[in-house]
């Protein structure tokens, strides 16, 4: 751990979803939800979290605290191609006043989306280079 910038590494693997049934890690949401929301915090996962996991982390943190900066998340960038798609089909949608085809296909990320659209909207519009900011980057940027 460092403190200026607070950084933090996650060493060793973890699975399951903040919000599912079979999250075994309670305190790691609670480490999560004690992070200060007034300074910036580098949080290196080094690629040891679930992909469900990945996906809580984007919908309760990232698109919500722009201090906390989680790194080396390798599976947002298929997550980032799932909801540009789901966006793009929900604009069609409207656009040609029809309804939106919900199948068990996109029904995952049309329901994370819809959470909360313009955060994930905002999220979406940045850079897709910052799914690979290195440490150096996030720290240069937090001073």
């Amino acid at each position: 751990m460092s403190e200026s910038p607070l950084e933090y590494n996650i060493w060793g693997s973890i699975s399951g979803s903040i919000n599912g049934d079979v999250f075994m890690n309670k305190g790691f949401s609670t480490f999560l939800n004690n992070l200060p929301t007034d300074k910036c915090v580098i949080i290196n996962c080094n690629d040891e979290l679930s992909y469900a996991l990945q996906n809580d982390i984007l919908s309760l943190y990232i698109i919500k605290n722009s201090n906390l900066h989680f790194l080396n998340n390798g599976y947002l960038k298929y997550t980032r191609k799932d909801l540009l798609k789901i966006k793009k089909e929900i604009k069609d949608a409207e656009d040609s006043n029809k309804k939106f085809n919900l199948t068990s296909e996109n029904s995952y990320h049309y329901n994370m989306y819809m959470i909360d659209r313009i955060g994930f909207d905002n999220w979406l519009k940045k850079d897709e280079i910052m799914l690979n900011e290195s440490i150096d980057d996030v720290k240069k940027k937090c001073k």
